[in-house]
């Protein structure tokens, strides 16, 4: 009788643990590179939970890294096999690395009149795009400019330029130097994250672009025109010239962006931050940042010139890609269209 009872639970506690593995959680594996933004991961947080809610039975793993540890561990994580079934890709070479390496599900073919009907004319953007085909899904917009504390303008002795200008590559050095007889820097810089480089490139050629909104550095990148030419060198000279007159701090080459550019330009050691996006408004200093003081002042990227027209940067920030290889493609495709 003994044996019986025994083997009898033994059965049940089978029958019973293979029910609840076989109504077990079905894990969705998110990523992205954008650790240390609170606005990001609260909204990341609500988004989730309702995702959740609309899909019962399903987890979604969420996992931030760093820009600069991002590729570190997306690559051979992709390459192993092992990779998310959803993460984000920031457009130019990080994007057409993991497209050649064949990682990513072609959008276009899988998308529905409703969901191009969403998307507008962001199902077509052409630095998300392979071959007529859509591989990233645009996320958020990407309007990244510099921002100041006004009140540290105000004490070097400037006054701010209107709203959507900016000051042109020679006022920034001169802010420079006000700002080194008092100990600050004029700005914080953390080009180790290469689009804090690039986006400021790219607004800069398009100042000098005669053809403006057309898009030269577009042709430039498909071949189209060729890059040796004033429109393309002076940008960068530009940046030399900020370089080596001090706006920025000399060791800056080798800070990043997210934790310690934008950790020093909230304890106030510089007076403005090379670049920022709205992505980062819930995250600037609660003190400096209400209606009552409003201290934060949003501008665009230095001016080659005076005379320079104001040009705004066609860009995009988080843009999800899905895993070809992931097994639950479905859900991942749901998410991305969630």
């Amino acid at each position: 009788m003994f044996n019986y009872l025994a083997r009898l639970l033994a059965i049940t506690l089978l029958a019973f643990t293979f029910s609840t593995s076989s109504k077990a959680e079905t894990v969705l594996n998110v990523t992205d590179w954008q650790a240390g933004v609170v606005g990001i991961t609260d909204s990341y947080a609500e988004f989730i939970t309702n995702f959740e809610a609309a899909n019962p039975g399903v987890k979604v793993e969420y996992t931030q890294y760093t820009f600069n540890t991002y590729l570190e561990y997306l690559k051979p994580a992709l390459s192993s096999g092992t990779g998310p079934d959803v993460f984000p890709l920031f457009p130019g070479a990080d994007f057409e690395g993991v497209y050649q390496a064949g990682h990513l599900l072609n959008l276009t073919e899988i998308m529905d009149d409703e969901w191009k009907s969403w998307l507008g004319e962001s199902a077509s953007i052409p630095d998300l795009m392979k071959d007529g085909s859509l591989y990233l899904a645009p996320q958020d917009a990407f309007t990244e400019q510099i921002w100041v504390y006004k009140d540290m303008i105000a004490d070097l002795g400037f006054e701010l330029p209107e709203f959507g200008d900016s000051y042109t590559v020679d006022e920034w050095i001169e802010i420079g130097n006000a700002a080194k007889a008092k100990g600050l820097d004029g700005l914080m810089f953390g080009p180790v994250e290469s689009w804090c480089v690039w986006d400021g490139y790219y607004n800069m050629v398009q100042q000098l672009n005669p053809t403006y909104p057309n898009d030269i550095m577009l042709q430039a990148l498909n071949g189209e025109v060729d890059w040796d030419q004033d429109i393309f060198r002076k940008p960068i000279e530009a940046y030399k010239k900020m370089h080596e007159a001090g706006v920025w701090r000399a060791d800056s080459l080798g800070m990043d962006y997210q934790v310690q550019a934008w950790g020093k330009w909230i304890d106030r050691e510089g007076v403005g931050i090379y670049c920022n996006g709205d992505w980062f408004n819930a995250s600037a200093p609660v003190e400096h940042n209400t209606l009552d003081n409003p201290n934060i002042y949003k501008m665009s990227y230095p001016k080659i010139s005076k005379d320079s027209p104001w040009t705004y940067n066609k860009a995009t920030g988080t843009n999800a890609g899905i895993n070809i290889n992931s097994d639950k493609i479905d859900l991942a495709i749901a998410w991305v269209r969630y």
